[in-house]
């Protein structure tokens, strides 16, 4: 719980909006389930952003296009433009 409102005092310093960042944290530290807000709050927002630099990235180039396209004979999708 001391790690949630470290990462939600953070969160507050650099958001456009502490006073909201705080209140929300206020609420869901009052629910029934505050342990489990907990846990989803500190992997989401603490691990995850920790180590998001960290994680290899996929770089789309022609030779992968061109394996869709030999996987994929016939493709549909939808699009507002005519």
């Amino acid at each position: 719980m001391a790690a949630w409102l470290t990462l939600v005092e953070e969160q507050s310093r650099r958001n456009g909006s502490p006073e909201n960042v705080l209140k929300r944290y206020r609420n869901q530290y009052d629910s029934p389930d505050r342990i489990m807000q907990a846990r989803v709050q500190l992997i989401t927002y603490g691990w995850h952003n920790r180590v998001n630099h960290t994680l290899r990235r996929v770089e789309r180039d022609e030779k992968m296009n061109d394996k869709f396209n030999r996987l994929f004979l016939e493709t549909k999708s939808e699009c507002d433009e005519p």
